[in-house]
């Protein structure tokens, strides 16, 4: 299970078409961020370390911890900022590609970023999980 700041909760995936083999996170507490295509939780906003960020797709946040995501294979990538070793996350709920992890740079400068996420802002959608999840989720135990 996991659980930090008291906002997680960890919930086996059962019947309703979720997969019996996944482990997903329910977060509760203000401002939730979640997949704008499936609704499935990723972080809080309080997890955004700067909004300053582009993405593929526009604004992006760089994020300190992201849950309910499959990380693709590591490749390098040419970004604003250099050269970098990024692999791409994508929902666990829908598949979508969100963002990016930051795997490695050799930019000293760019280090802060290794092991944090970026998250395109036209992919997330912002929620109270206390009132859309209550009672709502057909995958909660």
């Amino acid at each position: 299970e996991y659980s930090a700041q008291g906002w997680t909760r960890s919930v086996r995936s059962m019947e309703l078409g979720c997969p019996s083999t996944s482990r997903r996170v329910v977060l509760s507490g203000p401002r939730v961020l979640s997949c704008v295509d499936c609704r499935i939780h990723l972080s809080h906003s309080e997890e955004i370390i700067s909004k300053a960020f582009h993405g593929s797709g526009g604004r992006a946040f760089l994020v300190h911890l992201v849950r309910n995501i499959r990380v693709g294979e590591a490749h390098d990538r040419m970004l604003m900022t250099g050269m970098h070793t990024i692999a791409d996350i994508h929902c666990l709920g829908c598949g979508a590609v969100l963002g990016w992890k930051y795997q490695h740079t050799s930019h000293a400068s760019q280090a802060y970023k290794i092991g944090k996420f970026i998250l395109e802002k036209c992919k997330l959608f912002q929620e109270e999980a206390d009132i859309v999840f209550r009672g709502t989720d057909p995958c909660a135990p």
